[in-house]
């Protein structure tokens, strides 16, 4: 079974000052928490508040890569 989620949320844990991405899912009022690192988690916030950076970061590129070959990634 699939289930779409959003990107909810990018907070540091307070215990541990780790990076968590808080998954929500389109149907559901739960929340899913997931560990990532400092790198991944700036990532997303920068994609979430829509700032550009000088240069690609390395999921940019793969994504450019597939979509100048006509690859569609489903899942």
């Amino acid at each position: 079974m699939n289930i779409r989620v959003s990107v909810h949320a990018v907070l540091i844990d307070p215990h541990t000052d780790a990076q968590v991405v808080i998954l929500k899912p389109l149907q559901r009022k739960a929340l899913l928490p997931i560990w990532v690192g400092a790198s991944e988690a700036n990532a997303i916030r920068l994609a979430m508040e829509n700032i550009r950076v000088p240069r690609p970061l390395t999921h940019d590129l793969l994504k450019e890569f597939l979509t100048s070959l006509n690859v569609q990634l489903e899942r």
